[in-house]
């Protein structure tokens, strides 16, 4: 997207696959479009830039969940102000980013409504600096805000919802049927064997060989 010239451009699905869909990825990018003409073209936080998008284009997913559930039990959260480095991210950390971008975005309207969104983007707009307009929105700074949607990180996700918000949990399942499984074959052929001694122990059915017929004309010690 290229705001001040309203522009999107995208490559062909056909030349460079991606794993969003068209429908996603344009209204991803017409989102930032929409937001610099909103702003004037004024700079606002990139996390709030990146998480609308995502918000309005619905790409929040199984994998975004799974990502910010590992950054806050390995501790690898990204601070908000940070996101503004974006660009200059690499491997999971762009996930995480991304991931932790919807998530503040959509802490802000769930909590203090899209009134307040406005009042934002309208004192963004006005040319006031972005703790200005947080304060007149919402009643704090962005230092502020940004603590509060860490505890709301660190109350959400944890070790137990990170296990069964992802394959683990059906990996110790499947892994526990196969191990109990053959332990029962085993505990199972060890009842049989003894059984076998058993029978053994306790049989009537002797076998004798081959035993001489006794002679009738002699006599017998």
């Amino acid at each position: 997207a290229i705001p001040l010239r309203r522009l999107i451009v995208i490559k062909s699905p056909l030349i460079l696959p991606g794993d969003k869909s068209l429908g996603e990825l344009v209204a991803h990018e017409y989102s930032h479009v929409v937001l610099a003409h909103a702003v004037a073209y004024r700079p606002v936080p990139r996390w709030l830039n990146e998480g609308m998008s995502m918000y309005v284009s619905a790409e929040w997913g199984w994998g975004n969940n799974l990502s910010i559930g590992w950054a806050v039990v390995l501790g690898s959260v990204i601070p908000l102000s940070e996101i503004e480095r974006l660009n200059r991210f690499e491997g999971d950390k762009v996930g995480v980013a991304y991931s932790e971008s919807y998530l503040a975005f959509k802490y802000f309207v769930d909590n203090y409504g899209v009134t307040s969104l406005n009042i934002l983007l309208n004192n963004i707009r006005m040319g006031q600096s972005h703790d200005y307009a947080f304060v007149a929105a919402i009643g704090i700074d962005q230092a502020a805000f940004e603590r509060e949607f860490a505890t709301f990180l660190s109350g959400r996700y944890n070790l137990l919802t990170l296990i069964f918000n992802s394959n683990i949990l059906w990996l110790f399942l499947a892994l526990f049927i196969v191990v109990g499984f053959i332990l029962n074959r085993i505990k199972r052929k060890k009842r049989m064997e003894q059984f076998d001694d058993y029978d053994k122990l306790h049989s009537t059915d002797f076998d004798y060989g081959n035993v001489e017929e006794p002679d009738e004309d002699k006599p017998w010690d």
